[in-house]
């Protein structure tokens, strides 16, 4: 992983969703191939998870850049009258299939899974995890006391095979 909205092939692998079926996209993604970028990783859900299509929610997931070339796609080739998306830029579909935007995912990478998947995980097993009570009343005569918590959160996997990470990051 880098700190420029980058992954390599090794952050991937070591991700929560190193157990996803890989897309290899051939470039990065750009307005021109945003749609095939999609319908591959779509077909790929059919064809190795299939029943993850029919979860409630399943959709696509991607950053706020690439959310941008699927609108700059769209807009290119039609008006938007006839999907009845008239301007709305802010709940737009593939396929019928929601596109959830998450700030912080990245560059060149488009995830297909159901919410229920994604799951809130922290790392509470681990030494590293702290809770405190800080009594401020002591020190300042009010009626307060503070809590401090050092642990790591992130998101997790519940089915590790129920999706389908799309990247330029693949080496096979």
């Amino acid at each position: 992983m880098s700190d420029d909205g980058s992954q390599d092939e090794a952050g991937a692998d070591a991700s929560a969703m190193k157990d996803f079926t890989e897309v290899d996209f051939a470039d990065p993604l750009a307005a021109t191939d945003i749609i095939t970028d999609l319908n591959s990783v779509y077909a790929s859900a059919a064809a190795n998870i299939p029943q993850a299509l029919t979860k409630p929610g399943f959709g696509f997931y991607m950053n706020a850049k690439t959310y941008s070339f699927y609108c700059q796609a769209l807009a290119a080739n039609t008006t938007f009258q006839s999907l009845g998306a008239a301007g709305d830029f802010n709940a737009l579909t593939y396929m019928g299939f929601p596109i959830y935007v998450c700030p912080g995912m990245f560059n060149d990478v488009i995830v297909a899974t159901y919410p229920e998947n994604l799951v809130f995980g922290t790392n509470l097993a681990t030494d590293w995890t702290e809770a405190r009570l800080i009594p401020t009343y002591e020190y300042d005569g009010s009626d307060n006391v503070r809590v401090t918590m050092n642990f790591a959160v992130g998101v997790q996997v519940a089915v590790a095979s129920d999706g389908i990470y799309g990247s330029t990051v693949w080496d096979s």
